[in-house]
């Protein structure tokens, strides 16, 4: 429920500033990412609240329960809510509802380019939203994300079979449409992966103290 009253609020702030399917496709995906981190936060916050003040609430979906205990753990060491909203903002980016919303929104917007393609409708995915307008609607007590933290390769990524079918449905409605090609998302990163653990090469020492041993 809290969740859905800090939405309503980003409905009010952002159509009333920037048509989500007038936006460029990367601004698009930034902006959907950041309004449900945005909603995420804010549940954890107003739940903080409730606890503190005695009242019994439910437990988080596992799938961003992390985001809840940033929270609440920058909360305990600086006292401030803006820091805990920022930290815990941080934290929604590597969770794995995060990377199901992505994955949601990447077909919304799919469905968007469609129905514009099909409906003949130039002009569509041209327009470009700031990182700072973006930082404007996400408010709790105030606002506490940094525009910058929108730009960096934790945020502003997205996976190549995405951007891949992206391009082509964005290549599909200009050919209809002769409106030009949005390539906004072949400038966002790639999710950044763990490189695998190498196995550290026994040193020669070692390897001579295994084989004398060996040999006795």
């Amino acid at each position: 429920m809290a969740k859905m009253s800090q939405q309503a609020q980003q409905l009010y702030l952002y159509p009333h500033t920037k048509n989500p399917t007038h936006t460029q496709i990367s601004d698009t995906m930034k902006v959907f990412m950041a309004l449900e981190g945005d909603s995420v936060v804010f549940e954890a916050a107003f739940c903080h609240q409730a606890k503190s003040l005695g009242v019994k609430v439910s437990q988080p979906p596992a799938s961003y329960i992390s985001v809840y205990k940033t929270y609440e753990a920058e909360k305990k060491k600086s006292g401030s809510d803006l820091k805990a909203s920022k930290a815990a903002f941080e934290a929604f980016y590597d969770t794995k509802y995060a990377k199901y919303v992505r994955s949601f929104y990447v077909d919304s917007i799919l469905d968007y380019i469609d129905y514009k393609k099909k409906a003949k409708i130039h002009g569509a995915f041209s327009e470009k939203i700031t990182s700072k307008e973006v930082a404007g609607f996400c408010q709790i007590n105030g606002k506490y994300v940094a525009p910058s933290f929108l730009n960096s390769p934790k945020v502003f990524s997205l996976p190549d079979k995405d951007k891949a079918r992206l391009m082509k449905a964005a290549k599909e409605y200009s050919a209809v449409t002769g409106a030009p090609v949005d390539t906004s998302v072949m400038k966002m990163h790639s999710p950044q992966t763990k490189a695998p653990r190498k196995k550290q090469a026994a040193s020669p020492a070692v390897v001579a103290t295994a084989v004398k041993g060996k040999s006795r």
